[in-house]
């Protein structure tokens, strides 16, 4: 069977991987590395990295599997302008790349942190046609049981409890046409007409300036861009 692997953001709730990871295995997939992509906030460092790193080491249906975590951390504590955002996307395009490069079905867990990281997440497993991009549902009330200000509070087998819940559902969205990058870069290049939603997208954006001319920021997304195109077609 196919080796695969999870590449996951990670907020305060930590039960947030492990219901992905579960989900994944019930579905079958022979999950075999998870990395976990977050910011360097001292919660997520100091205690949600360590309890999973736990976790992973004890749970019985995780032997085979292994966590993760060094290289997906960004250098500050929130993300809060593009140059964030730039480093986020070079993390992830790395990770994905590499486990394409394997041989490896990827997936991509969007359900932790910030809203910013699952866009970009998002984006990356359009470009590297990831195998699913995928969010996990519970119930309100399980959803607070998973976050770190309760978990670090639970008995052993309380917290088992917290991170695997028996109910969740796992949603896979749609990976073709959520987003059309080769018409994004083709404008950045100025090689070819595109249309006028994209160029007043850009414009809107700060990527160029209203006589369609790239400003830093729009030469800068054109170089991460070109990196990722070519990374992806070395598959």
């Amino acid at each position: 069977m196919k080796d695969a692997a999870l590449v996951i953001s990670l907020g305060r709730s930590p039960a947030v991987v492990t219901e992905t990871v579960d989900s994944l295995l019930n579905k079958g997939v022979n999950l075999r590395r998870v990395y976990l992509v977050t910011t360097s906030e001292r919660e997520i460092i100091d205690h949600c990295i360590p309890l999973l790193k736990e976790e992973f080491a004890k749970y019985p249906n995780y032997s085979r599997m292994k966590l993760i975590a060094e290289r997906g951390i960004l250098r500050n504590q929130d993300i809060t302008d593009k140059s964030d955002n730039d480093e986020l996307l070079k993390i992830v395009s790395s990770i994905v790349r590499d486990e394409k490069d394997r041989g490896s079905d990827v997936y991509i867990g969007m359900a932790g942190g910030r809203k910013s990281m699952s866009a970009v997440m998002a984006f990356v497993g359009v470009i590297f046609r990831a195998k699913e991009i995928i969010h996990v549902l519970v119930d309100p009330e399980t959803e607070k049981l998973g976050s770190i200000d309760k978990l670090g509070n639970m008995t052993p087998e309380q917290r088992t409890k917290a991170l695997h819940p028996e109910n969740k559902w796992l949603i896979s969205l749609p990976i073709i046409s959520l987003i059309d990058y080769k018409e994004i870069l083709d404008s950045l290049r100025q090689k070819r007409p595109v249309s006028n939603e994209i160029e007043q997208r850009l414009v809107k954006s700060g990527y160029k300036d209203s006589k369609g001319n790239l400003t830093k920021e729009g030469r800068k997304l054109k170089r991460l861009l070109e990196e990722i195109e070519a990374s992806a077609s070395r598959e």
